[in-house]
């Protein structure tokens, strides 16, 4: 390292600190490069080259990152590994059940041979419990997120105590999957009650109503708020709205008619959409003012906006009425004031306290759980006018968004207040001087467009009414709010499974999630769960070998509202005959001979449902070039197919028969003959057999082996024969659990080898950044010893520091 010169004029001090100065330079570099070698690092302080060391940093957390991911992959797989393993177990189980079934099934077999094989299939639902609360590293392996094992034996059945939460874990920058397989996924445990209500039109009525008998009993007005939707005849894909229903004849009224009458026959749904209101959320507080029954006034609701509370229900905490549940019918932001569809049995006095337990309408919610972008827009005094921009870039929840407009719109003195429309279901701006309201988009964004209240540029006058924003169900939805505000009938209902039975009572639940705690505590083996697309509320059936049933208590329509009504007209054709199914052929399955001697035939190929069947039946090709004589529905009360011949009569009996050998109108209980009369012309009603429908069962490999204990002991060769065919599903149910518990692993292989080799990648690129060069630094070693020596050298003879140069 070279010297710093020295001047030719300077002083003794001088010299001697520049001449340190290059002797510490010197040593500095000498320091450096022997710390170089003896870490092996170039990169020995972030000084030496900042934008190396920077990218030595990115490679390096990268190469963390990449570590973590793969200890990640390593556990899943070997998670995933064990599952697969358990589910190996589990299928040759299943076979070896399934050869107990067949060989039971036989003429050869007794009575004595079949209760010593239930004894062995009941071993082997021991075995199976085993297996299905396999776990791996301290956790169940098709548990979910629960620690304690998933299933158990209870009330004649297994009970799945465990959740069907994936646990998902990082496998990439992008890439979070499940580490484990669900238990519904790789055992078929559990099944869903589905909100449902079906039927076909029993009678001829006009365009603007339809008549099902099969639904007399239903509750009043129980469907009321809901769409129907026609599946078959002139109609077919056409809705209206339900605004009154009839419980004693069964006969829907629409808010507008039809294009077509309906003649009988013509099969619909019930689009069971919940539909809730929106809200600001809960509220409590105290009446400010005496007031009489039928309203509550509290001045600590002022300015929350007019409509935030309808339909939403109150209960009173102290006073004359404490105790007492009323719904809002109507809210008065400027005064705090609550009407009450019912009034209370006394006057409110000044101190009264209230609750209003519901949770804001989340703006996720809306747009049927789209949510809405939120950002700025303008609200405009009339055409030119003063005008303030409201930004929602914060907002959580409808309570955010109007308290955001009115405090907007007070600040800008604009004579504008923000609340919620009358139907519950949208925004709503009113002018409070007579004036136009503008609405208009800020800054590029679709803000007012997607909450509704986009006018056209010349305004509108008086008021800005939104439109629906079609809100999503929550745990926090109050059962007031469903149906537009029409409520849940809090009668209750009665749940039945298996051995077990219960009633829930509704009338202390306000909201979904004590809906759902109710249900939980009813001891059925059965949770309620908001349904994936948010509409609607399902049950959850979590025993099996259990027969979840629903039906309405007390008098009321509890069950018919939700679309949890058992009745035949949901069923599936597997769940008849007590689990044994319809057996159909290739071709047709049905032959009608009608009054008249004309006959045709019936293909059920494909026919799953119940509806289905009937739908097969009422629109079949023969059926309709007759002009539609035979109609068949369901009768509820006796749980059996009805079927009428209304034809004009031609003196020959009305018969069903089964077409070359499929068993279909045998066990529909439909293979009869109707006699007819002679010279009456009436119509004929073929009542079928009972078909014996079993309630909502699941498809789990516990449920087959149950069904195959409880045939062997009975000694019944036909459900012996329908557990073997159960048993058959079981063993799908499982390959394809493992064949996706295998193609995930298979996933987690192929990312892990990318991982490895992006890290080797990273690794190199980290060596040449932050590694040394040893010979390099070898050479710039005796490089800078050979300076340091000779700065000495001649610091030694500038300085003249020994006693040699003061000897005369």
């Amino acid at each position: 390292m070279a010297i710093d010169p020295i001047a030719a004029r300077s002083t003794n001090a001088l010299t001697r600190d520049t001449i340190l100065r290059g002797l510490n330079r010197s040593q500095l570099a000498l320091l450096l490069v022997q710390e170089q070698l003896s870490t092996g690092k170039r990169l020995v302080r972030p000084s030496i080259d900042p934008i190396g060391t920077s990218l030595a940093l990115g490679y390096r957390g990268r190469i963390d990152r990449n570590a973590a991911y793969v200890k990640n992959s390593n556990d899943a797989f070997a998670r995933l590994g064990h599952a697969d393993a358990s589910l190996g177990s589990v299928s040759d189980l299943l076979d070896s059940a399934r050869s107990i079934a067949l060989a039971q099934a036989t003429g050869t077999a007794t009575t004595a041979t079949r209760l010593g094989a239930a004894t062995e299939v009941s071993e082997m639902i021991n075995q199976l419990l085993s297996l299905a609360n396999a776990q791996f590293e301290g956790r169940p392996v098709f548990g979910g997120a629960a620690e304690a094992p998933p299933f158990a034996a209870a009330a004649g059945g297994v009970a799945f105590t465990g959740d069907l939460a994936a646990i998902l874990r990082s496998f990439g920058d992008a890439l979070v999957a499940p580490d484990n397989v669900a238990a519904t996924r790789a055992l078929g445990a559990t099944a869903l009650l589905d909100a449902q209500a079906t039927g076909s039109a029993t009678a001829a009525t006009g365009a603007a109503t339809l008549t099902d008998s099969s639904f007399v009993g239903h509750g009043t007005d129980a469907y009321a708020g809901y769409d129907l939707v026609v599946r078959t005849g002139p109609n077919a894909g056409l809705a209206r709205r339900i605004t009154a229903f009839s419980s004693a004849t069964g006969t829907f009224t629409f808010a507008s008619a039809f294009p077509s009458v309906f003649a009988g026959g013509e099969g619909f749904d019930i689009r069971m959409d919940f539909d809730p209101t929106m809200t600001r959320g809960g509220k409590a507080g105290a009446a400010t003012a005496a007031s009489g029954p039928g309203t509550l006034v509290s001045s600590a609701l002022t300015g929350d906006g007019d409509n935030a509370y309808n339909s939403l229900e109150l209960r009173v905490l102290t006073g004359a009425n404490a105790g007492a549940v009323r719904q809002v019918t109507d809210f008065d932001s400027a005064t705090g004031t609550l009407t009450f569809g019912t009034p209370f049995g006394a006057a409110f006095a000044a101190g009264d306290t209230f609750e209003i337990r519901a949770a804001a309408t989340q703006l996720g919610q809306l747009r049927g759980g789209l949510g809405v972008n939120l950002g700025s827009l303008r609200v405009q005094d009339g055409v030119g006018g003063p005008s303030v921009v409201v930004d929602l870039s914060g907002a959580k929840d409808i309570g955010d968004v109007l308290d955001a407009f009115n405090i907007a719109f007070g600040t800008a003195a604009l004579p504008v207040a923000a609340g919620l429309n009358a139907a519950g279901n949208g925004l709503e701006l009113t002018h409070t001087a007579a004036g136009t309201i503008v609405v208009s988009e800020e800054g590029g964004g679709n803000t007012a467009a997607q909450l509704g209240i986009l006018t056209a540029p010349a305004g509108s006058p008086l008021v800005v009414t939104g439109t629906d924003l079609d809100p999503t169900l929550s745990q926090g939805t109050q059962l007031a709010q469903f149906r537009g505000g029409l409520g849940l009938d809090k009668t209750g209902l009665a749940i039945s499974n298996g051995q077990l039975g219960g009633t829930v009572s509704l009338a202390g639940a306000f909201t979904v999630e004590d809906f759902s705690n109710l249900v939980r505590g009813a001891g059925v083996q059965a949770s309620l769960e908001i349904a994936p697309d948010g509409r609607s509320l399902s049950l959850r059936q979590l025993l099996s070998g259990g027969d979840l049933r629903v039906t309405n208590t007390g008098g009321g329509e509890t069950a018919s509202t939700l679309g949890w009504l058992d009745s035949l007209r949901r069923k599936d054709t597997a769940q008849l005959n007590a689990g044994s199914g319809v057996l159909t052929s290739a071709g047709p399955d049905l032959r009608f001979t009608t009054k008249t001697g004309a006959t045709f035939d019936v293909d059920l190929d494909g026919a799953t449902t119940i509806a289905a069947v009937v739908d097969r039946i009422n629109t079949a090709a023969g059926n309709v070039a007759l002009g539609s004589p035979i109609l068949a529905y369901t009768d509820e009360a006796t749980g059996a197919l009805f079927i009428d011949d209304r034809g004009p009569d031609g003196g020959s009996n009305f018969s069903v028969d089964g077409v070359d050998g499929s068993f279909a109108a045998e066990m529909l209980g439909i293979e009869t003959t109707v006699v007819n009369p002679v010279g009456i012309d009436p119509v004929l009603t073929l009542a079928g057999d009972p078909l014996n429908a079993t309630g909502l069962r699941d498809a789990s490999v516990f449920t087959a082996l149950l069904d195959l204990r409880n045939a062997l002991t009975s000694n019944d060769t036909q459900r012996i024969a329908a557990a073997a065919d159960r048993l058959s599903a079981a063993r799908n149910t499982v390959l394809n659990g493992r064949a996706e518990a295998g193609a995930r692993a298979r996933r987690l292989e192929l990312t892990k080898n990318r991982l490895e080799d992006e890290t080797l990648t990273f690794q190199v690129l980290l060596s040449q950044t932050e590694d040394l060069d040893f010979a390099d630094a070898a050479v710039r070693l005796t490089q800078e010893q050979t300076v340091l020596q000779a700065s000495l050298a001649s610091a030694a003879k500038i300085l003249q520091t020994t006693l040699f140069d003061f000897i005369g």
